[in-house]
C-alpha cells in the first residue's frame, strides 16, 4: 500500500473506528454497573437464610474477597 492510500484508508476509518470505541466503552460501562448491582444483591442475599450450599455459592460467586461483609 502506497503511503497516499494508507493516509486515505486511515482517514477514511478514523472515524468509524473511534465510534466503535465509544460503543464499546459505554457496554463495558454498563457491564461494570450490572457487575457491581449484582454484587451488591449477593451481599444482601447474604443476610437472609438460605441453605449453606446456596450460601457458599454466593460467595465463590463474589470470589471470596468479600466474605464478612
Amino acid at each position: 500500500m502506497s503511503g497516499m492510500k494508507a493516509v486515505h484508508y486511515w482517514h477514511e476509518n478514523e472515524e468509524r473506528w473511534y465510534r466503535q470505541c465509544l460503543r464499546i466503552e459505554k457496554v463495558c460501562d454498563e457491564l461494570e454497573q450490572r457487575v457491581d448491582e449484582l454484587e451488591q444483591a449477593i451481599i444482601d442475599a447474604d443476610k437472609y437464610p438460605m441453605p449453606l450450599e446456596l450460601r457458599q455459592k454466593l460467595k465463590k460467586a463474589l470470589g471470596g474477597n468479600h466474605a464478612g461483609q
